[in-house]
């Protein structure tokens, strides 16, 4: 009993901080608003779109998507927020650059009013717009991570940065900062957001973009009125990927709903073999000593004296496990301090309230072998030794 309450508590303790550690990771803010926005992805191939013909198929493409009906906004780009990051190593006009030790940081590739459909505060500067296309002067964006870390004490905007695309085959060209974005959470809501810079895709076309919505409603509800609008261009091209931001900000967290869930249900059978293992003790002790509760009955003690007896018997062994099952958190918790987030390793409110629970399934558990002790009649305890 004393091992199974233990047990108990570890486990229920455990499960109590892995689940408030997922309820923090969920309420941190990623830097935009995900709600209502629906991503889907195109087969585009290659040879059908060519770099050349591929941002003029997006700006067929987004004027009937914003026509549709409780659509708020249209962009595009790559890679979304919520699924991965793709690195760049890059070098910065004015500094000497070693070209085996190149900094790098995120980068995407990304439509006009990118920044306003996903709601990235602008910080300073201009986003894109359709000017920004192949014939015009290459221009970048930044977020705040980046400028604090290669622009420490100096504005980024108007300084260059030129992209080291050699490996994809791509001349490289330099790109002159336009504006700077606030941080955004990408692929950890535990994490920091990174340093990251963003090229309008029309100046740099070869990687497949992902169509962004805005929406009014539920993201889902729009999937046939986009498909159509996609149909009237190319009724052939796929269409996959189909998701919601708010869907992929879920799959992001479900490692830590998975590891919080499996230990909830581990502390919830160790808390039932806990309470029917102390039934069965105290049931078993009830039966063992029926004399001498009778005696003590005949002798004029109280329903209550025997009910507490019992029930006392219960709370002590109880206690004695929550003793040593609090040894066990100790050494618990040092296993699992790295899954936690936003919550402290010995939080104190949820070992108590890992303490409690266990108490009142002890006394749950004591309540029903004490009231059947209460019930014993002297005479017939007497006759049974």
């Amino acid at each position: 009993m004393i091992a199974e309450t233990a047990i108990s508590l570890v486990l229920l303790a455990g499960s109590g901080l892995l689940i408030r550690s997922f309820l923090q990771t969920m309420r941190v803010p990623p830097g935009f608003d995900p709600h209502h926005v629906l991503t889907l992805r195109l087969g585009m191939s290659a040879i059908e779109y060519p770099k050349e013909k591929a941002p003029l198929f997006f700006r067929q493409l987004y004027p009937p998507l914003s026509a549709i009906p409780g659509v708020e906004s249209v962009t595009s780009g790559y890679p979304i927020p919520f699924s991965y990051d793709m690195t760049s190593r890059f070098s910065i006009a004015g500094r000497p650059a070693d070209t085996s030790d190149l900094p790098v940081a995120n980068r995407a590739t990304v439509a006009p009013r990118y920044f306003e459909t996903l709601r990235i505060p602008l910080l300073k500067g201009r986003t894109f717009d359709n000017r920004d296309d192949l014939n015009a002067k290459r221009v970048a964006i930044v977020n705040e991570q980046f400028a604090r870390e290669f622009f420490p004490a100096e504005d980024p905007i108007g300084k260059s940065i030129q992209p080291d695309f050699v490996e994809h085959g791509y001349k490289p060209e330099w790109y002159e900062i336009v504006g700077v974005v606030a941080g955004i959470r990408t692929t950890d809501l535990t994490d920091v957001p990174k340093s990251q810079f963003f090229l309008p895709y029309e100046q740099m076309p070869y990687w497949p973009q992902a169509v962004i919505l805005r929406v009014s409603g539920n993201p889902y509800a729009y999937l046939n009125s986009v498909r159509a609008a996609i149909v009237q261009i190319n009724r052939d091209l796929p269409i996959f990927a189909v998701n919601s931001l708010d869907d992929l900000m879920v799959e992001l967290t479900g490692y830590a709903r998975f590891e919080a869930g499996l230990l909830t249900c581990f502390a919830i059978s160790a808390l039932l073999l806990a309470a029917v293992g102390l039934y069965a003790a105290l049931s078993e002790m009830v039966t063992r000593r029926t004399f001498e509760l009778g005696l003590r009955v005949a002798l004029g003690a109280q329903q209550g004296d025997v009910f507490g007896l019992v029930v006392r018997r219960g709370l002590i062994l109880a206690a004695i496990g929550l003793t040593v099952g609090l040894f066990g958190f100790v050494i618990f918790v040092r296993i699992v301090t790295d899954m936690l987030y936003g919550v402290r390793a010995f939080d104190p409110l949820t070992v108590v309230a890992a303490c409690v629970v266990l108490l009142l399934v002890s006394l749950l558990a004591s309540t029903a072998p004490a009231w059947r002790a209460t019930r014993l009649q002297p005479t017939e305890a007497l006759r049974e030794q």
